[in-house]
Parts: C-alpha cells; sequence; structure tokens
C-alpha cells in the first residue's frame, strides 16, 4: 500500500501568529523525509482563510521551504474549516496527517491509519485511536524514518 503524508502548517511548520517562525527542525525533516522516498506523496493540508492564503504560501516562499524540501507549491492545500481536512485527506489518499490539534485528528476518516499529534502543550490524553503524541520534530523524523526500514 502508498503511503501519504499529510502535514498540518501552523502550529507545525510555522508557529502560530502573524509574524511566525520556523518551528525548530520542522524545515530541515520534512526535507529528509522527502529524501528517503518513504511516502508517495507528501502534501501540506493548512485551515487558512481564503485572505491569508498568500501570506502563508509568501512566509514558505520567503524561508526558501520549495528548495530546500522539494516540496512543490502545487503540493500545498487549503481549506476553510478544520473539518474539511479529512475530506481532503481522503481525496488525496493521505495515510499519515500530522497536526497540532487533537480535533482535526478526531475528525480524520479511518483512511488515516497513522496520527501524530504534534508539540509539547498537549499531554497525549483523550487522542483518536492511532494517534501518536510526538512533542518535536526531532523526535517525530527519525520516528517516520525508522518506521519505514
Amino acid at each position: 500500500m502508498l503511503e501519504v503524508l499529510g502535514i498540518d502548517i501552523g502550529g507545525v511548520i510555522k508557529d502560530s501568529g502573524y509574524i511566525g517562525s520556523e518551528v525548530p527542525g520542522a524545515i530541515e525533516g520534512i526535507a529528509q523525509i522527502q529524501m528517503h522516498d518513504r511516502f508517495s506523496g507528501i502534501y501540506l493540508v493548512s485551515q487558512t482563510l481564503s485572505g491569508s492564503r498568500w501570506y502563508v504560501l509568501n512566509w514558505l516562499t520567503k524561508r526558501n521551504f520549495w528548495s530546500r524540501t522539494g516540496i512543490t507549491q502545487g503540493d500545498v492545500l487549503f481549506c476553510n474549516r478544520s473539518k474539511h481536512k479529512a475530506i481532503i485527506a481522503v481525496r488525496l489518499h493521505i495515510t499519515h496527517f500530522i497536526d497540532d490539534r487533537p480535533r482535526v485528528l478526531h475528525c480524520m476518516p479511518e483512511s488515516v491509519s497513522h496520527r501524530f499529534l504534534f508539540g509539547g502543550s498537549h499531554s497525549g490524553e483523550n487522542l483518536p485511536h492511532n494517534t501518536v503524541y510526538i512533542p518535536d520534530w526531532d523526535t517525530l523524523t527519525p520516528f517516520l524514518l525508522l518506521k519505514a526500514a
């Protein structure tokens, strides 16, 4: 079975907030995962209102995200509501999804068999099944690459 990775942007790649800096290790981790060829596709899936989407793409561009990771702008999908990420996951056949909000992971369909709750502010309790709590990219990157071995 082909594996497809979906990654939220805010809180996982970009710190939340208008200015937002890179989440430590995110871009480097995505680049390593992309080079490993474990996943047949890697998509960024973000709940971002229409008026702010240009800002997110500009933020990624200014950080040379495309050249550093091999991900293209065509691999970025936006939606207006977090529950719409589940619809995108079905359409793209996503099997693994990383998000910093438990409610998003609760909405994911059964086809998303591996869910990762990202970030240091969560206790890891009351998570949906098939969910692993991951505090940071230093933990997440090797975890994903080890599972491929």
